[in-house]
């Protein structure tokens, strides 16, 4: 990780511990902010969720993963009580690979890219969920549900930022346009069925990635 990433918030000293290349505060990245706007109700909430698999990792220590690489749970956005919850439903929480290391650290025999492609996959899996249980529910036909999303990996996960644009860009046009394979569900995301007009919203800061981005998405229509 270099400073120049992200240069508020870096620190090479921690704790009187020694990083080495860096060490971004959790307010630096996107799962780190969602968190603590969550509070404690999501912290909690996070807790309870089950373990879906446990790994020993590259130093021979057992890990026990609730979210691991690649796949994606969902929770609240920790209620009334948290800042979270008064701008967003519920949160789909996915865990990107580092983008240097998880060739040295998995057993899958993925790459980080195909790694990073899943994350996508997962998410929109699971907001293809949520869009089939809102007919009949508060959210209705009759508004429309936007999925936020950051450019994951582009971060303190290391992923090159035109690679990081090009999974989101191909995972997206898969997920609009019904072709990816990891649902079955083939909703309607248009609104014109029984179901919600869907979207996904990229939150990027930059304009020169965003444009990069919304290039590439073009490109694929």
């Amino acid at each position: 990780m270099h400073k120049d990433w992200q240069p508020l918030g870096y620190v090479s000293n921690w704790g009187g511990m020694e990083v080495g290349s860096g060490m971004m505060y959790p307010v630096s990245v996107v799962d780190g902010l969602v968190h603590q706007l969550g509070g404690l109700p999501l912290k909690m909430e996070c807790a309870m969720k089950s373990i879906i698999k446990t790994r020993i990792n590259a130093h021979g220590i057992e890990e026990e993963e609730k979210c691991p690489v690649g796949q994606a749970v969902v929770t609240s956005a920790g209620g009334y009580m948290s800042k979270l919850g008064n701008e967003y439903d519920e949160i789909i929480h996915t865990a990107p690979p580092f983008y240097k290391y998880y060739s040295d650290d998995n057993e899958s025999g993925t790459t980080a890219m195909q790694a990073l492609q899943e994350c996508y996959k997962s998410s929109f899996c699971k907001v293809d969920e949520i869009i089939a249980g809102a007919a009949g529910s508060s959210i209705g036909t009759n508004k429309s549900l936007i999925a936020a999303c950051p450019l994951l990996g582009a971060g303190a996960r290391g992923f090159p930022t035109e690679s990081a644009i090009d999974a989101a860009a191909e995972e997206s046009f898969l997920w609009l346009t019904d072709d990816a394979t990891t649902c079955d569900l083939n909703l309607d995301k248009s609104g014109s069925g029984n179901h919600p007009h869907a979207c996904v919203a990229f939150g990027i800061p930059d304009n020169t990635t965003a444009e990069s981005l919304i290039a590439a998405i073009e490109e694929k229509f």
